[in-house]
């Protein structure tokens, strides 16, 4: 170590105080050593003593709760009850919202016949046809093969002979019925007469003897073959389909028929469940966004539930400040809205990726603590000191006692000796905060050092200048 003795009052030549700090922040507690004192000759002094030491990262951010969640209805509906307000403690499953149930409770109903109907059709497919079946089938077939031979054999020659004798009567029935009209027709009632209504009965016999006799010659016709091979086809494949029973294509068509009911009746029975919405732990409610009587928008926060037992504070590290960063370092927390109030917490969460924050890369970081009885709110601004790195014990000097040779990298002080005078002694620092430096060699508890009075702008970069910035360990607030 090197040091220079001066006469007490002796000024150096370029003397810069301590000031502004580095990109880091810090605070620090000491002991005696915070205390000024004037020399005999005049000058301030500080004493050198131990206390504790700590570098900080300093960001500002936002109470918000520990766990939060904003529940929201599934299913659209009338809103049948709401049984909370905001700021009522609720415990995990206590009720907070219901819609009416009726059509949801219709719902799964429905399914469920769904589900029945289906399995009956399952067990159908997988069964073989029974006896009562072949049977009622095989009779259906012979029906259907005898009407088609009917059919295609047309009309028996007694059927031809009997349609035409009664066309032939029907006719002779006309040439009477008009001989009769003809002999009144001059008459000037002659429509009430019974020899015009005879006449009118007789015609409209005879064009019905004509069009049976007509059909009968016709039979059978194109559309009428057409149908009845369908129908012999459709009862010969019924009878197949039963003698093939239980046919694998029918049974994985039922089998998918009845997933599927199954699947609408987990979906109706799952809307039914979600139409009460229930606290998901013990917490306070934040926010409710519905009324009793109106209508749920599905996927909408309809309330808010917060457990604030402990809480978080939200905040944004700059990107050069994370590598010194660590779960768990303690932290020191102060709130805008309350003065003077200092709670601890630790740092929980550092985000593994950044985001742009004002044009540079910032990381989220939360700090979590408990707020005992003072009266913090969700929202509040606070500021958070994260304690990267401390030391108990450490031999602290005033920053106002250091000086730096920038161009030398080396730091200098002015320790009074007994007598009055003073010597430099160069020192070698650690840890840095707002208000005093930790001393690592050069000095000694309970040295006096001399503390500057006049502050001079340094002219050029090398030389002695402003104790602060630079790299190291610490920084300052």
């Amino acid at each position: 170590m090197r040091s220079k003795i001066v006469k007490t009052g002796a000024i150096l030549a370029v003397l810069l105080v301590v000031g502004a700090g580095c990109a880091s922040t810090a605070g620090s507690s000491g002991g005696s050593g915070q205390a000024t004192v004037p020399a005999s000759g005049g000058e301030t002094t500080a004493t050198v003593d131990l206390g504790r030491i700590e570098q900080v990262v300093t960001a500002t951010g936002n109470v918000a709760a520990s766990r939060q969640m904003a529940l929201a209805f599934e299913s659209s509906g009338r809103i049948l009850e709401v049984a909370v307000s905001p700021g009522q403690l609720v415990q995990a499953g206590e009720v907070l919202a219901v819609l009416d149930k009726a059509p949801l409770e219709l719902r799964v109903r429905q399914a469920s016949a769904g589900v029945a109907s289906a399995e009956a059709r399952l067990r159908q497919a997988q069964d073989p046809a029974s006896a009562e079946e072949m049977a009622a089938a095989r009779a259906a077939l012979a029906s259907a093969e005898a009407s088609h031979l009917s059919l295609m054999n047309g009309p028996s020659q007694a059927d031809l002979a009997s349609a035409k004798a009664s066309l032939q009567n029907a006719e002779a029935a006309v040439q009477q019925a008009q001989a009769a009209y003809d002999a009144v027709k001059s008459m000037p009632n002659i429509g009430m007469l019974p020899q015009s209504i005879n006449l009118q009965k007789a015609t409209i016999e005879y064009e019905r003897a004509l069009a049976v006799f007509e059909a009968a010659k016709g039979h059978p016709t194109a559309s009428e073959t057409a149908a009845s091979q369908s129908q012999v086809a459709q009862a010969r494949l019924k009878v197949a389909q039963l003698e093939a029973r239980p046919d694998p294509d029918d049974v994985a068509i039922a089998q998918a028929s009845l997933v599927q009911a199954q699947v609408s009746l987990s979906e109706a029975q799952a809307a039914l469940e979600q139409a009460t919405l229930a606290a998901p732990f013990d917490g306070v409610v934040i926010t409710v966004n519905v009324d009793r009587g109106g209508r749920a928008s599905p996927g909408s926060p309809a309330v808010v539930v917060a457990q604030t037992g402990t809480l978080v504070v939200e905040i944004k590290v700059d990107e050069v400040d994370v590598p010194g960063l660590a779960v768990g370092q303690p932290a020191h927390l102060r709130f805008t809205a309350l003065k003077g109030q200092t709670l601890e917490g630790a740092l929980t969460m550092v985000a593994p990726s950044a985001t742009a924050a004002g044009g540079a890369q910032a990381f989220a970081a939360e700090i979590t603590f408990s707020a005992g009885t003072v009266p913090v709110r969700l929202g509040m601004t606070s500021e958070a000191s994260i304690v990267t790195e401390s030391v108990e014990q450490a031999l602290l000097a005033p920053n106002r006692a250091i000086t730096v040779d920038r161009e030398a990298g080396r730091y200098h002080v002015n320790r009074l000796l007994p007598g009055g005078a003073t010597e430099t002694v160069e020192v070698r620092i650690g840890l840095r905060s707002s208000s005093h430096t930790q001393i690592l060699s050069g000095l000694a508890e309970g040295d006096r050092l001399v503390l500057p009075q006049v502050v001079v702008a340094a002219k050029e970069s090398g030389g002695m200048g402003l104790f602060g910035g630079g790299a190291g360990r610490a920084g300052s607030q």
